[in-house]
């Protein structure tokens, strides 16, 4: 993490923050397009250690957002999990998405983001990151309630 805290900071990023080993980082840039600054970080990335990853970017704001319009925010947030999506998937399949699991009390979908609730915790829930993936034809990362939380508090 020492070693992607320099790589930010080479690459113009200031107030840089990193938590735990899951590649969370906070920044701040004056570059206000995210997609600009995905660019640049998986470029540089690939640049410095070899390796093609797959990064999202958002503002604090969006990620306030996602929490306050929690579908599943009455519920355990030990069993809340948030995965974030890298595009906007195509309109017929989020529409079947919607359709194949309209009825069920573990998912919901919003921009670029898909809500888990798992009672059972996220190691037994078929709605992963993976299942995601595959039926919204995007990339996606997947991260628990508390580690929202944290990265907040950044």
């Amino acid at each position: 993490m020492d070693d992607l805290k320099l790589l930010y900071s080479r690459l113009g990023f200031a107030d840089i923050d990193t938590f735990i080993q899951s590649g969370n980082i906070t920044f701040s840039s004056d570059i206000i397009d995210s997609l600009e600054i995905k660019k640049i970080i998986e470029k540089g990335i690939l640049n410095e250690f070899g390796f093609d990853v797959m990064t999202i970017v958002f503002e604090k704001d969006y990620l306030r957002n996602i929490i306050e319009n929690n579908p599943f925010k009455n519920e355990d947030a030990k069993m809340q999990y948030f995965s974030f999506l890298d595009d906007v998937p195509l309109k017929e399949l989020l529409e079947k998405f919607d359709d194949d699991f309209a009825t069920s009390n573990e998912i919901a979908i919003g921009k670029n983001i898909v809500y888990v609730f798992s009672e059972n915790g996220y190691s037994k829930t078929k709605f992963n990151n993976n299942f995601i993936e595959r039926r919204l034809k995007v990339n996606s990362t997947t991260r628990n309630f508390n580690t929202l939380m944290k990265l907040l508090d950044r």
